[in-house]
């Protein structure tokens, strides 16, 4: 005859088969030498995937441990520890779910448009002579002669 309550023996059931599917899905990862070379081996996009995925798993194991060991977490640094690594997987999927921007496009002939107007008008502007500046250009010649007497 069991003496646990029965909302305590479904607890202890869903505990179970939670660990057996953790075991279960972390068993890939035990098949490597070290996280590196895990790592090495995935894209950056599911490296980012599994790192923060095991960091929060990790964290919530050891947050279960210390409930099981009946030690008050409410207070418990592990706790800010957990809220932050949610905050990076929420930064990670954003980031992985973020839309493409649409790419920058040119408008070749407005582009090629636009240029040739600028080249032609600067072109404009060079053909014949030079223009001379307007004001007091032949002042110096004035003057030279001036002193010359002539």
């Amino acid at each position: 005859m069991s003496y646990l309550p029965a909302e305590l023996k479904e607890n202890l059931k869903s505990l179970s088969l939670s660990l057996d599917t953790l075991g279960t899905n972390l068993n890939p990862v035990f098949e490597f030498d070290s996280l590196s070379d895990l790592n090495s081996q995935l894209s950056i996009e599911d490296s980012l995937k599994l790192n923060t995925a095991l960091a929060y798993t990790l964290h919530s194991l050891y947050y279960v441990l210390l409930k099981t060991q009946g030690k008050d977490v409410s207070e418990h640094p592990l706790k800010q520890e957990i809220e932050r690594i949610k905050e990076y997987v929420g930064k990670v999927q954003e980031a992985l779910t973020e839309k493409q921007q649409p790419a920058v496009r040119i408008d070749k002939p407005l582009a090629n448009k636009l240029i040739l107007g600028h080249i032609e008008e600067k072109a404009r502007v060079l053909k014949g002579s030079t223009p001379l500046p307007q004001v007091g250009h032949l002042t110096w010649k004035n003057q030279l002669d001036k002193l010359l007497n002539k």
